[in-house]
Formats: C-alpha cells, sequence, structure tokens
C-alpha cells in the first residue's frame, strides 16, 4: 500500500457520517480532542496491518530530540513515515479563528522537533482542523510554522503542504503538511 492509499483510507473513515458528527459535537463544545483522532488512526492502522496493507505500526515512538511522536508506519515497499497528529478546533466565542495561529503552538510543543529525532523516509504533521479551512489557510499554516521552526528553535527543514482533504458538508479538513 502507498501513502496515498494510507491517506485516502483515513480520509474515507474520518468523512464517514458517523465520525462527522463526532467532530461537530468537538466543534460545537469549542474542544481540541486530538485522543480521539489518535484513537481513530490506531483503529485503522491496526486494520491494515492485519489485513497486509502495511507492514508494521508503532504509536509513541521514541524520539532522540523531544519525547515521543505519535505514530511511526512502515509500508509493504519498505517506506517508514513518520506521523504527528494535531486537532485544531478553529472556533470560539469570539468567532473562527486562522489555522496560521496554531503555528507557534504547533513549535512549543515540538511536534516538528519529535518527528526529526525518528529514522524515516517520510514525515508529516496531519492537522485535523474544523471546521473545514480555506487553501489559502494551509499554505499560511506551513509557512509561519517554518518561521517559528527557524526563529525559535534554529531547525531550518522546509514544511510544504503536501495534501489536503475537506469533508463534503465543511466540517473538517485534513492537511498533511510534510517536513523535508
Amino acid at each position: 500500500m502507498s501513502l496515498s492509499l494510507v491517506q485516502d483510507t483515513i480520509k474515507n473513515h474520518l468523512f464517514t457520517q458517523d465520525c462527522l458528527k463526532r467532530v461537530v459535537a468537538f466543534a460545537d463544545a469549542g474542544i481540541q480532542h486530538e485522543g480521539w483522532f489518535n484513537g481513530e488512526i490506531v483503529y485503522l492502522f491496526g486494520g491494515m496491518k492485519k489485513g497486509g496493507s502495511i507492514k508494521s505500526w508503532s504509536r509513541e515512538c521514541p524520539s532522540t530530540i523531544a519525547g515521543e511522536c505519535d505514530f511511526k508506519l512502515e509500508l509493504v515497499n519498505a517506506t517508514t513515515v513518520v506521523f504527528e497528529m494535531k486537532a485544531l478546533q478553529q472556533r470560539d466565542q469570539r468567532g473562527i479563528w486562522r489555522l496560521g495561529h496554531s503555528a507557534v503552538d504547533i513549535v512549543d510543543h515540538n511536534d516538528i522537533s519529535k518527528m526529526l529525532g525518528i529514522t524515516a523516509t517520510d514525515r508529516y504533521l496531519v492537522v485535523f482542523a474544523y471546521p473545514v479551512r480555506a487553501a489559502s489557510e494551509w499554505h499560511e499554516l506551513a509557512a509561519k510554522v517554518q518561521q517559528f521552526l527557524v526563529s525559535k528553535k534554529g531547525i531550518h527543514n522546509a514544511i510544504s503542504v503536501s495534501r489536503f482533504d475537506d469533508s463534503p458538508g465543511g466540517e473538517l479538513s485534513i492537511g498533511w503538511l510534510q517536513l523535508h
């Protein structure tokens, strides 16, 4: 299974009516429920491993730089991919705010640094943003994360938006920011 098929599997699962109802409930309550998204990914990776679609996966992978990274996935083609997950609920009492406002939080919590301390072919920050965000906001987030990585951590790796998917009803965006 290729990485794009893994991405499609995650998207197709999270864009089901039952999952999107939960995302709407999280948004209505004004909470970022990263644990729920991670639980859904554990369920998916377990099924993919059992079905032979992926070689192996592990969670809370120790990083030589900072803490633990959310997931490490070994594809059947010998590609190793590291994922750090981030849930970003984009509403509060004042209304909706931009994805770029979360960039400093991502850098301060070492979400990128964790991935650098693990040997991998590819590294992705997977962002679950709700409600759906405009394409320009994904690029703004990547640019601001890269800016803060340089200014706050001295890390000069490039960050780009590899892909983003929006649910048809506007409940959820899944953005894949690749660390180069």
